[in-house]
């Protein structure tokens, strides 16, 4: 999933998020919008002066979290969001579309002992919650290093009693 698209808006994303909530995928794989040489984005992009032509060799042109990895590096500017606010948006949707619902595990779960391999589905499980803590560690140093509104959260827990009943 791409985020930065010249549409998006806070209320967009948000409204992406609850629309793909219900879309059973394992992992979410989000990534900041990147206008790669010799695509019409890049030519178009560069023309608006929205980046910089060869914006891979320049350093981040903009105000934001350099803690975060590569694939959450902006080197554009869009029209309705602040670098740092992008930044946020995509480490929330990361966390949101990452954190396990009971269906979630269950689904996972039911998949992984069907196939006879209840450890790779215990794996997803894991991997899916790490993907989920470290976007909100994120979310919360870009808050507060930045003093940029913290977003609101829905939170979700898997009850113990109910990963015990999978068994």
């Amino acid at each position: 999933l791409i985020i930065g698209l010249e549409g998006d808006t806070p209320a967009k994303i948000e409204a992406n998020i609850k629309k793909l909530r219900d879309i059973p995928f394992s992992v979410y794989d989000v990534c900041m919008l990147r206008p790669y040489p010799g695509t019409e984005l890049y030519r178009e992009m560069v023309k608006k002066g929205s980046t910089v032509p060869r914006w891979w060799i320049h350093p981040e042109p903009h105000e934001t979290n350099s803690m975060l990895p590569g694939y959450l590096r902006i080197y554009f500017s869009h029209p309705h969001i602040s670098a740092i606010e992008l930044q946020c948006c995509a480490t929330r949707f990361i966390d949101r579309l990452n954190r396990i619902r009971v269906g979630d595990a269950l689904r996972i779960l039911k998949v992984g002992f069907t196939a006879r391999a209840p450890l790779f589905a215990l794996r997803m499980l894991a991997g899916r919650a790490a993907v989920s803590w470290r976007a909100r560690q994120w979310n919360h140093a870009l808050v507060k290093f930045n003093n940029v509104e913290p977003p609101r959260m829905e939170h979700e827990r898997i009850p113990l009693a109910t990963l015990r009943m999978v068994r």
